[in-house]
């Protein structure tokens, strides 16, 4: 049955169908067909009690094509128009803190941001799946049976995995990082008397693969106070082919870490490992000799 925008209106993002059509801002601006992949509109950060029937609800209207990402996006009363294709981009990173999500792809120069509640997690990773059967089709001969899934993993990354592998079997978990409290080797005064008092944990790491691409979640962050509460997680996604350079190197902050750091064109991502964690090294250091 038809319900009304304003009537249906909440935090969630809606796929445009016959009970929840093109929002009427976006309606005259929208020049591709319907014939798309998946077409969703994502409403503005407002509460429910501050909308009102008159007012346009959406700030986004996002399609997926075969080749491309169309999107529309509310500045005002006027809508900006823009496209780009699958192949430019060069990785995706899905951040959720609690119920505020964010949603980056990066883009050779650029990158289009997507700000979500995180009740709407089910359709981000639709659109997220659509884009990575796409963005990559270059498969890479990488070894990765590095560990077993009876590895010591925590609750939150052994469901992640779950519904990951539930899409594509073929993923591994190729490099592991544990939560380890960290020794201070240089910084300034205040961090050493931070430090002191609070401590500073590593946060724990897992890093997959399948033959096409990486796929590493963490807690959001790469470290935090002892006595600090975090409920942020975020899964980033980088296809192989997209790697300009990995280097590891010893973390000079922190005693006994080394620091991974994985470049793209523009964006680069770092991560950490106990100086120890040879397996998780080994794997990086392979993929660097097949790459380069």
């Amino acid at each position: 049955m038809f319900v009304s925008e304003y009537d249906a209106f909440g935090p969630w993002i809606y796929e445009v169908d016959e009970n929840h059509p093109l929002s009427p801002l976006f309606v005259p601006y929208y020049k591709e067909d319907r014939n798309c992949l998946m077409i969703i509109k994502i409403p503005r950060n407002i509460e429910r009690r501050n909308a009102d029937p008159s007012m346009d609800l959406y700030d986004y209207v996002v399609a997926l094509y075969e080749d491309y990402i169309y999107m529309l996006k509310r500045i005002g009363k006027n809508v900006e128009e823009s496209r780009f294709f699958y192949k430019d981009i060069e990785g995706i990173e899905d951040l959720r803190q609690i119920l505020d999500g964010t949603l980056t792809l990066y883009l050779k120069n650029a990158k289009l941001i997507i700000s979500y509640n995180t009740v709407s997690s089910d359709i981000i990773m639709k659109l997220t799946r659509i884009v990575r059967e796409r963005y990559t089709g270059r498969d890479f001969n990488i070894k990765r049976d590095y560990y077993d899934e009876n590895i010591n993993i925590d609750n939150l990354y052994i469901n992640l995995l779950k519904n990951i592998k539930s899409n594509d079997q073929d993923i591994q978990i190729s490099a592991v990082q544990s939560s380890i409290p960290l020794k201070l080797l240089k910084g300034s005064i205040t961090e050493m008397f931070e430090h002191f008092i609070s401590g500073t944990v590593l946060l724990n790491t897992l890093h997959l693969t399948n033959n096409k691409e990486l796929i590493i979640i963490t807690r959001g962050r790469s470290f935090k106070k002892n006595r600090v509460v975090n409920y942020d997680f975020s899964i980033t996604y980088i296809p192989f082919e997209n790697l300009k350079s990995i280097m590891i190197s010893n973390y000079e902050k922190y005693s006994e870490l080394v620091e991974l750091n994985l470049k793209l064109t523009e964006k680069e991502f770092r991560f950490y490992f106990e100086q120890t964690n040879n397996k998780s090294i080994d794997f990086y250091n392979n993929i660097s000799n097949i790459l380069y």
